[in-house]
C-alpha cells in the first residue's frame, strides 16, 4: 500500500537522513562528497529551506533542515539527491536509483531535541570511527571552532547557525566552547536524541539522559 504525502510543518526543523539503496555506496572519492554538497548549497539557495547542520558518510548523509514551506524539504531533497544520481550514473555509464525511495525526516521537537539532533549528525563521523579533529564532509568544526579556512569556506553563506546553537553563549567562542561540552557529553553515550528508538535500526545511538547544555530557550 503506497504511503501518503509526508507531513511538513512549515519553519519548523527536521533531522533528515539520506541513505544508498539497499545500503549502497553513495561517495567514493572526495569529488563525490564536494559535488554533494555543491548541489545541496545550489538547491538551498533556490528553495526556502534552511539547513542548519550537514554529516555526510559514504553511504549516508545526516541533514538538520528547517524548511519555509510544507513542500520546501521535499523539494530540496529530491533536487539534490537527483542531479546528484544522474551526474554520478553519467559518469559510470549506470543507469537506476542510487538513493532510497523514501528519505527519513523527523520533526525536531525542542531545544534538548535538537542540540542531541544537530550533534548526532556532526559526530556520525567519529562514531564510524573516523576521528579526525577536521572532517572534510560535517559542519562539526564548524560550530566547534575547529575549521580550517578551507572547510570555512566550503559552508559560507549557506549553512546558517540555528538559535539554539547562537543562544549558547555570547561570544563566537563562548558558543564554540559550550558546543563541544555538549558534543563531549554525546560522544560518551551521557546524552541522546529524543528520537533514537526511530534511527537505532539505521545506526547505533548514543544513550542516556538528555540534559540542556545551558538555560536557554528552544531554537
Amino acid at each position: 500500500m503506497p504511503r501518503g504525502p509526508r507531513e511538513v510543518e512549515a519553519d519548523w526543523p527536521y533531522h533528515v537522513i539520506l541513505r544508498g539503496n539497499n545500503r549502497r555506496r553513495l561517495f567514493s572519492y572526495p569529488t563525490d562528497y564536494k559535488r554533494f554538497l555543491w548541489l545541496l548549497r545550489d538547491a538551498s539557495r533556490k528553495i526556502p529551506c534552511a539547513i542548519h547542520s550537514i554529516g555526510v558518510l559514504s553511504n549516508h548523509a545526516h541533514l538538520i533542515v528547517r524548511p519555509a514551506t510544507a513542500t520546501a524539504m521535499s523539494e530540496l531533497i529530491k533536487s539534490t539527491a537527483q542531479r546528484y544520481t544522474q551526474q554520478r550514473n553519467r559518469r559510470r555509464g549506470a543507469s537506476g536509483k542510487l538513493f532510497e525511495e523514501r528519505f527519513y525526516s523527523k520533526r525536531i521537537e525542542d531545544d534538548d531535541h535538537f542540540g542531541c539532533s544537530q550533534s548526532y549528525a556532526e559526530t556520525n563521523p567519529d562514531r564510524a570511527g573516523i576521528r579526525r579533529p577536521e572532517y572534510e564532509w560535517s559542519t562539526l568544526a564548524l560550530f566547534t571552532g575547529r575549521a580550517s579556512e578551507v572547510l570555512k569556506e566550503r559552508f559560507a553563506e549557506w549553512v546558517t547557525p540555528s538559535s539554539w546553537y547562537l543562544d549558547l553563549g555570547e561570544t563566537p567562542a563562548a558558543r564554540e566552547a559550550a558546543y563541544r561540552r555538549w558534543v563531549r557529553l554525546t560522544l560518551e553515550g551521557k546524552i541522546a536524541p529524543a528520537h533514537v528508538e526511530e534511527i537505532t535500526r539505521l545506526e547505533q545511538p548514543p544513550a542516556g539522559r538528555i540534559r540542556r547544555p545551558n538555560g536557554s530557550p528552544a531554537w
